[in-house]
């Protein structure tokens, strides 16, 4: 299936196919082996990651930063990740947001109340961070020439993060 631009980045969700596309966010009906074109974010995006929650869909979107959209409302947010960001990918795990983004490493949000993103927490990774993977107790981030970082934690319901090492709101380096 060609897309408008370069695909980066897919997910699976339900009976949905969701591309993160280099000029676009596209979903995909999905019936047996058959993907069918069903929407397409008209916004001025660049995506390079894509998560899906609920029908909500969140975006990394390069150096604008990143968003939530809602495909059945066509409303679209914006987190806040400050001047001089690059984000490259973005991950959901209830109401906690993860955002790996090129300059500032890994960038922790509440977003538990629709429109108002707020940093709860952050991890300094001094490279590039570019990719990442949450499970329950630990976080994965891919991170360029500086390889990985693998941080354990625990994940709870309504952003009690706690990592070992990382204060809430902070930015935290290693030496």
């Amino acid at each position: 299936i060609n897309t408008p631009g370069r695909a980066f980045d897919v997910r699976v969700s339900g009976n949905y196919l969701y591309v993160a596309d280099s000029s676009s966010v596209i979903i995909y009906s999905i019936s047996g082996e058959t993907l069918s074109y069903m929407k397409l974010l008209d916004y001025n995006i660049e995506a390079l990651g894509i998560d899906v929650s609920n029908d909500t869909v969140y975006i990394a979107n390069g150096r604008y930063g990143a968003l939530v959209w809602d495909p059945h409302t066509n409303s679209v947010e914006r987190i806040d990740l400050g001047d001089n960001c690059f984000c490259t990918d973005i991950l959901v795990n209830g109401k906690t947001i993860f955002v790996t983004d090129l300059n500032k490493g890994l960038l922790i949000y509440d977003g538990s109340i629709p429109g108002s993103f707020i940093e709860v927490g952050s991890y300094e990774t001094g490279g590039y961070a570019s990719r990442m993977d949450v499970d329950v107790t630990k976080i994965g981030i891919a991170d360029g020439p500086d390889g990985l970082y693998f941080l354990e934690s625990e994940i709870k319901p309504q952003i009690e993060l706690l990592i070992p090492g990382i204060k809430p709101g902070g930015v935290n380096r290693i030496n």
